[in-house]
Formats: C-alpha cells, sequence, structure tokens
C-alpha cells in the first residue's frame, strides 16, 4: 500500500506539474497571440466569460453592426484632405477609374500586431460601389490579373506560402515597389490593346492609390540603403516609384479630376503631388481597417465630410532631417548584456528568433540607432528651426539639412504639410477666449468659439499649443526645449453652416515639463521652469507657431489675438 501511495502522489505531482506548465504555456500564448498568428499564418480567438465583461449589445449581429459603423466613422473623421483645388471633391459624379495596384489590394492595416484578417472586410471597390460609385471594370480586371501571378514562394513558420508579386510590397530592405509598368498591362494585365477607350465612359475622376506597408520590426532606411535609385528612378522608398509616377501621369493626360488616396501608415514624400496642377486632390487615408473603407468612400462622396488632421509632419526630403542623420543597422558585437532572464518566454538569447518572431536575427537586439537628435524630431525640429530662422536665432538659415542641395533653408521648401493640417469641404473661423492655468490643480484650461463659415456642415478640430520660457537655468544645465509643443484639443459637434460651439480644452501641466539629466543628483528628471509661458491656437503647428511670433511682436506672421502670455512662478 505504501508503494501505490508514492506512486499516487507521483502520479499526481506529474499531473500537477503538467497542469502549471499548460497554464503558463497558456498565459504565453495568449500574450503572444497575435505575433504568433503572424508568423503560424493562422487566426486565433479567445473566449472570456468574466463579470467585468458586460456587453452592452443584445446579439452578435448588433455589434458586428456596431463594429463596422466605428470602422467606417474613424475613417470620416480621421482621413485627412490634405488638398482640395477647384472644389473636386467631393465628388458630384460616380462613374470614375482606379488606378495603381493598391486600388484592388490596399493595405488595411500593419504587418504584424494589426493585421486585418477575416472574409468581411471591406474593400475600396466594394465601398465604392456600395456608395453609389460605378467603377471602371477594365482596369479592376487588369489589376486583378496581375495580382493573381505568383512570383514565386517564401518560407513560414508552417512550411511555404505563395508570392503574389504585383500585389503592393510588403517590406524589403531594400524597399522594391512592385507597381507594375504600364507596358505590360496587355502581357501580364491581358488587358486589350484598346484597354483606354474604357476612360471615355468612366471619366468623372480617376483615382490614383499610392500604397506603402507599415510593420513592427521593418524600417524604410535613407539612401543606397533604403532602395536602389537608378531602378526605380527615386532615391526615397517612400517617394513614388518610377512605375507609380507612369500611372499618375496616365490619369493625368485622361482624365480632368485626378484624385490621389495615400494608404500609408508611414509619411510619404509628396511635395511634387502638392505642386502638380495636375493632381487636384489628395487624401490621407492610412490603414483603414477593416471597415474603414466605407468611410472612405463615404468623404469621397460627399456623404461624410473630413475632419481629421496630420499626427506627423510631411516633409519634402525626410533623409535631410536630423533624425535620419545616423539612422540605421548598427551592429552590437558584445551581446553579453542583454538578457531576459524574467521573459515568459524563458532565458533567451538577444539574437533568437523567438524574441522576436521574425526569424531573422536583424530584428532582434543585435542592431541599436544612435538618436542624437533628441527631442528634434517631426515638428519640434521643423518649427523650432523656423522660429529661430525668424529671429535670427543660432544658425538656422545655413544650408546645412537643406533640402535639394539649397543654399538656404527654407520652411516653405522643407515642409510639405505640418503637424495638425487638415482640410474640409467647410471652412471655419475661431477665436481664443480665454487660458487659465490652475498651479494648484496642474492643469491649463482654454476655451476656443468654433464658427462654421462655410456652406456645408462639418466638424472642426480646435488645437492648442505652448511655449516654455528658455531660462538661464536651461542653458547652464542643457535642457533642450522646441519653439512649441501640442498641448491638447477639442473637437466640435457637426456644425450647420452659421453654427458656432464653444469648446474647453483641459489639459495636465505635466505634458509641460522638460527632461533635466542634470536633475536629481545626475539622475535625471523632469523639470518645470517658472517665467513666460505662451499658450496660442491655429490651424496646425505651423499656424500656432506663427501666432506666437505675432503676440511677440512679428505681427504680419500670424494673428496675436489667437496666443495670449502668462507668468507661472518664477525663474
Amino acid at each position: 500500500m505504501k508503494n501505490s501511495g508514492r506512486v499516487f502522489r507521483g502520479v499526481s505531482a506529474l499531473f500537477l506539474s503538467s497542469s502549471v506548465a499548460l497554464a503558463s504555456a497558456t498565459g504565453i500564448v495568449n500574450t503572444w497571440r497575435s505575433s504568433i498568428d503572424f508568423a503560424l499564418g493562422t487566426s486565433s480567438t479567445v473566449t472570456t466569460s468574466d463579470d467585468k465583461f458586460k456587453s452592452i449589445y443584445e446579439t452578435t449581429d448588433a455589434l458586428v453592426a456596431a463594429h463596422k459603423d466605428l470602422g467606417k466613422r474613424v475613417s470620416e473623421e480621421g482621413s485627412v484632405l490634405l488638398k482640395n483645388t477647384k472644389a473636386t471633391l467631393p465628388l458630384k459624379n460616380k462613374k470614375i477609374t482606379l488606378f495603381g495596384m493598391g486600388s484592388q489590394y490596399p493595405f488595411l492595416g500593419g504587418v504584424m500586431g494589426s493585421t486585418i484578417t477575416g472574409e468581411d472586410q471591406v474593400d475600396l471597390v466594394t465601398a465604392l460601389k456600395e456608395t453609389g460609385f460605378e467603377v471602371n471594370p477594365t482596369m479592376m480586371d487588369i489589376y486583378k490579373t496581375f495580382g493573381e501571378i505568383q512570383t514565386g514562394e517564401k518560407k513560414t513558420w508552417t512550411g511555404t506560402a505563395p508570392i503574389f508579386g504585383y500585389r503592393p510590397a510588403e517590406f524589403s530592405t531594400p524597399y522594391e515597389p512592385s507597381e507594375p509598368a504600364i507596358s505590360t498591362y496587355t502581357a501580364g494585365g491581358k488587358a486589350r490593346e484598346n484597354y483606354q477607350d474604357s476612360f471615355k465612359e468612366y471619366n468623372d475622376a480617376a483615382l490614383v492609390v499610392l500604397s506603402r506597408p507599415g510593420s513592427e520590426g521593418n524600417d524604410y532606411y535613407p539612401g543606397a540603403e533604403g532602395i536602389d535609385a537608378k531602378k526605380y528612378d527615386t532615391d526615397s522608398a517612400l517617394s513614388l516609384s518610377k512605375n507609380e509616377k507612369e500611372i499618375l501621369q496616365l490619369a493625368k493626360d485622361n482624365f480632368e479630376k485626378v484624385i490621389v488616396l495615400v494608404n500609408s501608415g508611414s509619411v510619404m514624400e509628396i511635395e511634387e503631388l502638392k505642386q502638380d496642377e495636375g493632381v487636384d486632390s489628395i487624401l490621407y487615408i492610412g490603414f483603414p481597417g477593416a471597415y474603414g473603407m466605407n468611410g472612405v468612400a463615404e468623404v469621397l462622396s460627399g456623404k461624410a465630410n473630413p475632419s481629421g488632421h496630420l499626427s506627423d509632419t510631411y516633409a519634402v526630403d525626410n533623409s535631410v532631417s536630423p533624425s535620419a542623420q545616423n539612422f540605421g543597422r548598427i551592429e552590437l558585437k558584445d551581446l553579453s548584456a542583454i538578457a531576459a532572464p524574467n521573459s515568459l518566454m524563458g532565458n533567451l538569447s538577444a539574437t533568437s528568433p523567438l524574441g522576436s518572431f521574425g526569424g531573422e536575427p536583424a530584428m532582434a537586439a543585435n542592431y541599436y540607432l544612435i538618436e542624437a537628435e533628441g527631442i528634434y524630431t517631426v515638428y519640434k525640429y521643423y518649427e523650432s528651426r523656423y522660429y529661430d530662422s525668424v529671429l535670427g536665432q543660432g544658425d538656422a538659415k545655413s544650408a546645412k539639412g537643406a533640402s535639394n542641395g539649397a543654399s538656404s533653408w527654407e520652411y516653405d521648401k522643407e515642409v510639405s504639410y505640418p503637424f495638425g493640417y487638415g482640410l474640409s469641404y467647410t471652412t471655419f473661423e475661431q477665436t481664443l477666449d480665454s487660458v487659465k492655468v490652475d498651479q494648484d490643480a496642474q492643469t491649463v484650461t482654454a476655451v476656443v468659439t468654433v464658427k462654421n463659415t462655410g456652406d456645408v456642415a462639418g466638424k472642426e478640430v480646435a488645437q492648442l499649443y505652448y511655449q516654455a520660457p528658455y531660462t538661464d537655468y536651461d542653458k547652464q544645465h542643457k535642457v533642450e526645449k522646441s519653439a512649441l509643443e501640442f498641448l491638447g484639443m477639442g473637437k466640435t459637434k457637426e456644425l450647420e453652416p452659421g453654427e458656432s460651439e464653444t469648446v474647453t480644452i483641459t489639459a495636465d501641466m505635466k505634458y509641460m515639463t522638460s527632461w533635466d539629466s542634470t536633475a536629481k543628483d545626475g539622475k535625471g528628471g523632469l523639470i518645470l521652469d517658472g517665467g513666460n509661458y505662451y499658450f496660442a491656437i491655429g490651424e496646425d503647428t505651423h499656424d500656432a507657431v506663427n501666432n506666437i511670433l505675432a503676440a511677440q511682436g512679428q505681427k504680419e506672421l500670424g494673428k496675436a489675438a489667437l496666443a495670449t502670455n502668462q507668468v507661472i512662478g518664477s525663474e
């Protein structure tokens, strides 16, 4: 009996150990679910029955309907109208022709983490048709034919998968755009010789779709490492390639109205589209998600008025910005200092594919960056350099960092569209009513009146910015501060023509702090200087910095009434 007891206890211990291991593994799998799905090419779900999660929907159909509606509204209010000459958008007539492989195979999400799966996802063509557009079937057939051509195979964790090499290219280093040349339409695309005759029937507008992928663990590199300049007729992976320029020209040669959709999660270089009189409208749609194309179609038709604003700065040439100067893959030779002993995945080596689920050490920890630019990225660089150039400070007007070999740096030649930029089908007027600083509550509250001064209903965003004082302490301790920083925003309801709304923006003052590497006995910490602070509203960062400059005496640059200054504490 004693032996039987020991056997029973042994079996119990084994069962318990197995249960613990299974529970631990389950936790790991749930944590890495999206990455595992991507690596294995699978789609998994997790079911939760917790009292904390009470659905507000009575049925699954109601939940799905709400999900679809949310996706549509996010695109309606998140798509950014960058250019709209001659009020080309919205389109009143609905017989249109699509150009570009991205029109048939757009990127709806990123490659990892935000990958869109499921058969009910809505593509651009479906959304356009459901919104009442008639789409040129001849061009659709050409792009579909190209899209079904298998050009190779790739290894996956479960074996191999086909490569459809003409669909919008996924990441590679260097990047290899896959848009087919127009000269191949009759061969690879199996188009009739007279396929362009179809333009005559579907001639209300041409929609050109430019697509670039986005992903974790992948980057676009500047220079020769980023793209073969000779082959693709561009020195940047984020500007138009040779074949994309060709299809754009084809559209301009045959249509009075040309609209470009920017289907990218990365900031593309589109100054040539901005300056091109043959391009009437540019609409940034990002990665719309499973149902966002419904919102894009609503914006194009005018059923929705776009109210999105850029969350980044669109530069003329990304490669000359400070953040691009040290960008690249610098290999770390000694990996002994990199370890994760408490990781759910176990004590993995720095270059283990399991650490990144990329399968390649290049995606793991043996590469690093030097971020010598510090805080001067995106608008903090461009608006600070502009501010300094206006005031004649430093060497801001020098040729260093100027695009296209210019002899001096000029803001309008460096920035296509600033952070916060976004047009509407109507116009608005904003008034800064008040700014209150509550040091006890550590908040800043701005009250802004927004009026629709146009002819159609629409929503508008009030954007609040601030400029912190640059004190003697900051200079002595090498604290860096940009010319202005975004502090908060508020969005109106849909305003009818002539209607106004008062928007209140409240921001925590912790977002006004600066990093001081000498604070706390050299350990570093955040500080909030006392002194004279400027607060301003603006249509975007550049508009706001000009309003601050106007309040500081440069009246011709902006509207001083849209900025105010307050002394907080003492230096």
